[in-house]
């Protein structure tokens, strides 16, 4: 059993208990992407461990986001892309709005395309939570092994050229893999 001795060793005790939750973050580069099962607008069930092998594109974002949706249409292109097509990349744009109808007419009007796992809709597990978004957009790139490669928050320029590196050198990272 520990024993602590004077202030010294309380301050110790108590560090040495904290240490669990300092080193509990959000998920970020370099680690494991959390696993996630949601249905998406067209009531299928899109699970990350499915995604194996492909790199994966996360956008986190909502209908009422002044910032997601200007960063959208760079999403849509995105799973317009070759490697998209080529089926080697999955663009899933999770939506944090608590109403299926709302984006169900806000994907129509805006004619985007790209594929949306509800992860606010009654019932979904707190992907978001899981994921440790704090602020939205917020965009990550995991590799064809499961493996976090980017994350950042915000719309811009930079962001869509920050995401389209790590989009490309994930790409290139599978297709050596592969060879």
């Amino acid at each position: 059993m520990l024993r602590a001795k004077g202030w010294s060793g309380w301050l110790g005790l108590a560090v040495l208990a904290l240490l669990p939750l300092a080193a509990a973050g959000p998920p970020d580069k370099g680690d494991k992407a959390p696993e996630f099962a949601l249905k998406d607008l067209d009531g299928q069930t899109v699970k990350l461990s499915e995604l194996k092998g492909k790199v994966v594109m996360l956008d986190f974002w909502a209908t009422w986001c002044g910032p997601c949706r200007h960063a959208l249409p760079h999403t849509q292109k995105l799973s317009e892309s070759k490697a998209a097509k080529d089926g080697k990349l999955a663009v899933l744009a999770i939506s944090l709005d608590k109403q299926a109808d709302t984006v169900r007419a806000f994907m129509k009007e805006n004619k985007y395309t790209f594929r949306v796992p509800l992860g606010l809709v009654q019932g979904a597990p707190p992907v978001a939570q899981d994921y440790g978004v704090r602020g939205i957009p917020t965009f990550l790139v995991i590799g064809h092994d499961g493996v976090i490669d980017f994350r950042e928050s915000g719309a811009g320029e930079a962001t869509e050229k920050a995401l389209d590196a790590a989009i490309d050198d994930a790409l290139e990272a599978q297709a050596k893999a592969k060879a």
